[in-house]
């Protein structure tokens, strides 16, 4: 017999594993065809920059915030995967032809990374789990008390379930 934790469980799952599946189509999407023949980009070039791209924003946000002492939420993280994707995309491309002929390139690679920090973001959710329900301009002490009711509830779930 199934108790009302097993479902929640099984949801927060399933929530996970359907995040998983949204992030790899936006990666997929985000790197595989192209719809400008002129600009003679492989995939793995595509992929690579993209990696980068996405990669590189992520570590100088954490060393400015880790440095300033402050944080940084997932959301606010969207911006910066998309320029940074965006931008490693058009420099290899750059190197390859004159941008200012591949408007269609240049407006797609845009809207790819825009695509691939979406699935950064799905990519993130999906790891480590969906954040407290609260509005994202909340202020850090209303994140905090959030995540620590969080905790009591998963806390008292618990002991609960110990005690059965």
């Amino acid at each position: 017999m199934m108790r009302r934790n097993d479902y929640s469980e099984s949801s927060h799952v399933a929530r996970r594993f359907a995040l998983a599946i949204g992030a790899a189509a936006c990666f997929l999407v985000a790197t595989v065809g192209s719809v400008d023949q002129g600009v003679p980009l492989t995939a793995t070039v595509r992929t690579l920059a993209v990696a980068v791209g996405l990669l590189l924003p992520t570590l100088i946000v954490w060393k400015v915030a880790r440095t300033r002492g402050t944080s940084i939420t997932r959301d606010a993280m969207i911006p910066w995967w998309a320029a940074g994707a965006a931008l490693t995309v058009l420099a290899a491309a750059a190197f390859v032809v004159p941008l200012a002929q591949h408007g269609m390139f240049v407006t797609i690679t845009v809207l790819r990374a825009g695509l691939a920090a979406l699935g950064c973001r799905f990519a993130t959710d999906a790891a480590l789990g969906p954040l407290p329900e609260i509005p994202w301009w909340a202020e850090e002490e209303e994140w905090i008390e959030a995540e620590q009711a969080a905790l009591r509830v998963q806390i008292r779930t618990v002991e609960s379930e110990a005690a059965d």
